[in-house]
């Protein structure tokens, strides 16, 4: 649907040079037809999305997922959450023990982690995977 409106718009803006150019009112009113037509298209789009986040939607088997307006729905896999006796050591990042030893190092150059984190990681790494190459990156990184 967003494809849709964008060559409606495309289409629109044609439209309108045309109009603009031959002093056409029929091919101005086309135009604002079009602006129209793309503009319900992003309005269906955007219902649509929020429908299948399943915001503000609370259904009577507890599948749907309720959210305050204007907050972020975000995907935590299930085996990255702790235990559900809470005894479970929290990993550094989500998925950490899915990553490859490549995208922790990427992660590190990034420098979107801070150096708490960076320390949190390490003690994580060494206790657990110890691979050389992701603790000798954030030992860089903390220089």
């Amino acid at each position: 649907m967003i494809f849709a409106s964008i060559g409606l718009l495309l289409v629109a803006g044609g439209l309108l040079a045309a109009g603009i150019a031959k002093s056409s009112t029929g091919f101005l009113a086309l135009s604002l037809v079009c602006t129209g037509a793309a503009g319900v298209l992003l309005v269906v789009a955007y219902a649509a999305a929020r429908g299948l986040t399943g915001l503000n939607t609370n259904r009577a088997d507890g599948t749907g997922a309720v959210a305050a307006p204007g907050s972020n729905v975000v995907y935590v896999p299930l085996t990255a959450m702790p235990a559900g006796n809470g005894t479970a050591e929290p990993v550094p990042v989500l998925g950490y023990d899915d990553m490859s030893a490549d995208q922790i190092v990427k992660l590190v150059s990034t420098g979107a982690l801070s150096d708490d984190a960076l320390e949190a990681l390490r003690e994580y790494e060494a206790s657990h995977e110890g691979r050389k190459t992701v603790l000798d990156r954030v030992d860089r990184a903390l220089r």
